[in-house]
């Protein structure tokens, strides 16, 4: 690794790569700071993505640009590469919050019972 350059990003980053164009676009999860990825590249716009979903509560983490997520949909994204977990089923899955709030119910009735 000491050969390679590494570059550190936040979210909402832009960093020029060559004829590639990255912008980090925040998303939530239930893992710390998920991100997409915006590549444009020779007039084309990739919209990328590891799993994700848009929870208005995340637990942790910022909320997902839903004003950058707007805007690059009027843009024009021609590509999109995604995965989310249950895509195909019709609906919301609930918060990580709704979890959450139900998990501290059931421990607070179990004293001395839990372990983590």
């Amino acid at each position: 690794l000491d050969q390679v350059p590494l570059h550190e990003v936040l979210p909402g980053s832009h960093l020029q790569l060559g004829c590639f164009d990255l912008e980090w676009v925040t998303l939530t999860h239930s893992i710390p700071e998920p991100n997409a990825l915006v590549i444009q590249t020779a007039g084309r716009c990739v919209f990328h993505t590891g799993d994700w979903k848009l929870d208005p509560h995340p637990l942790q983490g910022d909320h997902y640009d839903d004003r950058r997520l707007l805007a690059l949909g009027e843009s024009g994204v021609e590509f999109v590469v995604g995965d989310s977990t249950n895509a195909t089923v019709e609906g919301w899955s609930g918060s990580e919050a709704e979890c959450h709030k139900a998990l501290l119910e059931v421990i607070a009735k179990q004293p001395n019972r839990v372990a983590v």
